[in-house]
């Protein structure tokens, strides 16, 4: 039987990256337990911001890395997480 996968595995193969891509990814994935909610919100923030203005190929690496750090909002916050990030941002 196989291991059970992982979230970072979970987010690569659903999106298509360059290795390169995906090791960062990764990398990043590994590092969000430790930031604070602030932190969180920034990096989602920052991360929406990236993904508007990056290439058509970077799309997916953009896409993968918000929904991990939306993952680990909700993880902390539960179902208000994006809501909180919406009005923290006056978005919407």
């Amino acid at each position: 039987m196989a291991g059970k996968r992982s979230f970072a595995d979970n987010l690569c193969e659903e999106f298509e990256m360059t290795p390169e891509q995906e090791a960062q990814l990764r990398a990043f994935l590994a590092s969000l337990p430790e930031m604070s909610v602030d932190q969180l919100f920034e990096a989602l923030h920052k991360a929406r911001c990236s993904k508007a203005a990056a290439p058509e190929d970077a799309a997916p690496y953009w896409r993968a890395l918000m929904i991990g750090v939306g993952e680990q909002l909700h993880r902390r916050l539960g179902p208000g997480a994006l809501q909180e990030y919406a009005t923290r941002y006056n978005i919407g």
